[in-house]
């Protein structure tokens, strides 16, 4: 408990001398007692208890000092050992020498454990220290190393992206964008090997693809002295080692001489292809292959319906099959009102425009041919056209027998509703106006005589009834 608590205000204890002066002498054998709230004479057992009080007291009084509430401590005991007549000069000096003694020795101990942490402090310092300095080195290589790493798959990254190499490709395959030596000294003496110009590549890149066969700088050198970087043409070539650098580059770029061909309507794939091959414009194959790249290319989920019919310049297969692909989104891009206001994809389209390119050559009767189709597919009926099951079996003049018909295939429409998986030949112009713009009509069911001339029915009755009196 803090003795603050008991000091008594300055101001209000009495000077040593007043409280002599106001003390009563009692007399003998009796005790003052200080009266309370009046001049009350105090009662036997009041005296009784007084006196018993008094008596019971030390006999050593304690030093006549009034303001010991207000000392310390120390002051105090001075002056307890002061009245006592304990010299207090002696105390005091021997209270300051084990003090500074006491001091001393807690200073002392205080620097030797300060001057220890120090000295630990130090040695842990110094040994870290050392640790670095041996680790550095070791560090510094695996940075090193890391570094060389990244550095070196940094530069094959970029060979490979600017050979045109798929790190996980075959170094034997003949893959689009590149040629290897591999390729060039497996092949046959004298026979061709097969040289891929991707769309994009610079005049750089497509240099390196011939490599195997003569200087690629100088063949760049030639390319750009002629001004020929910007007239590279995509598409797969055929280099033998007796070409020279005038005839591949020739070969490459627009200098070689166009060749024109008709690509009638209603023609598949494999019909262009052939056609191609007939007349010594392109090997047996070529087309075909120039439609998958394409296709790949342009993420088509088919190529047969968006190669559209007509007269075509062109240099190789695959600027022709990119050339028919650029006539139809063309075409699709000046209907964007009309394609926007049917119900129709485009997928769907270039399938109906397809089929009505193979049931009538007759740009009058093709409005009416595509209602029939459309009222029965939002009929939800087969659409029953036997030219998608012709082109599934790829026999355009044969007589089909029934069972080809009952025979449910993704093409047979007569027993599979819904659309073919894909177009069934190059569409016309006429044709996909047709599908876009079709006649106003209800009929679901039409035939031609012998003289071509078209007629419709709504009820399968009319049909029949038709069918029987024209034939």
């Amino acid at each position: 408990m803090s003795e603050n608590r008991f000091k008594v205000p300055a101001k209000s204890r009495p000077s040593p001398s007043a409280a002599r002066s106001s003390s009563v002498k009692s007399p003998k054998g009796k005790t003052a007692v200080r009266k309370n709230g009046g001049n009350v004479s105090q009662t036997k057992l009041e005296k009784a208890r007084v006196v018993r009080k008094t008596s019971s007291s030390h006999a050593r009084s304690l030093p006549d000092i009034q303001d010991m509430g207000n000392m310390t401590r120390d002051e105090r005991i001075r002056a307890v050992l002061k009245n006592e007549g304990v010299k207090v000069g002696s105390c005091g000096k021997k209270g300051s020498t084990d003090d500074r003694k006491r001091s001393d020795r807690y200073s002392g101990m205080k620097s030797i454990i300060a001057g220890n942490r120090t000295a630990s402090d130090e040695a842990r310092k110094s040994e870290t220290v050392y640790e670095k300095k041996k680790d550095s080195p070791v560090l510094f290589m695996r940075i090193a190393f890391i570094a060389l790493v990244l550095i070196l798959l940094s530069i094959a990254l970029i060979l490979v992206q600017r050979a045109g190499v798929s790190p996980s490709s075959n170094a034997a395959d003949s893959s689009y964008g590149r040629v290897t030596e591999k390729a060039v000294e497996t092949a046959e003496p004298d026979s061709p090997v097969a040289v891929e110009v991707i769309r994009g590549m610079g005049a750089g890149e497509v240099s390196r693809l011939f490599s195997p066969f003569f200087d690629s700088d100088m063949f760049l050198s030639y390319l750009v002295g002629n001004d020929l970087t910007t007239s590279i043409l995509p598409g797969k070539y055929l280099i033998d080692s007796s070409m020279t650098i005038e005839e591949a580059a020739a070969l490459i770029t627009q200098t070689v001489k166009s060749r024109s061909v008709t690509v009638y309507a209603g023609y598949t794939v494999d019909d262009t292809d052939e056609m191609l091959a007939n007349r010594g414009l392109a090997s047996r194959g070529d087309f075909l292959e120039a439609c998958d790249a394409l296709m790949k290319e342009y993420s088509l989920p088919f190529v047969e319906g968006y190669l559209m019919s007509g007269v075509y310049e062109f240099t190789n297969c695959y600027d022709l099959a990119y050339r028919m692909l650029s006539a139809t989104l063309d075409w699709f891009r000046s209907r964007a009102g009309a394609l926007a206001s049917s119900s129709l994809s485009m997928d769907e389209t270039v399938k109906i425009a397809s089929m009505v390119n193979r049931e009538t050559q007759d740009a009058d009767q093709m409005p009416v041919i595509a209602a029939v189709i459309l009222n029965r597919y939002e009929s939800d009926m087969p659409l029953g056209i036997d030219a998608t099951t012709r082109y599934e079996l790829d026999d355009w003049t044969g007589r089909l027998p029934q069972s080809a018909y009952e025979e449910i295939t993704p093409y047979n429409t007569r027993r599979k509703k819904g659309l073919p998986p894909s177009g069934i030949g190059c569409p016309s112009p006429e044709s996909l106006e047709s599908v876009l713009a079709p006649s106003d009509t209800e009929a679901l069911y039409y035939l031609h005589d012998k003289d071509g001339r078209l007629y419709t029915s709504s009820t399968y009755e009319e049909h029949l009834e038709t069918y029987e009196r024209l034939y």
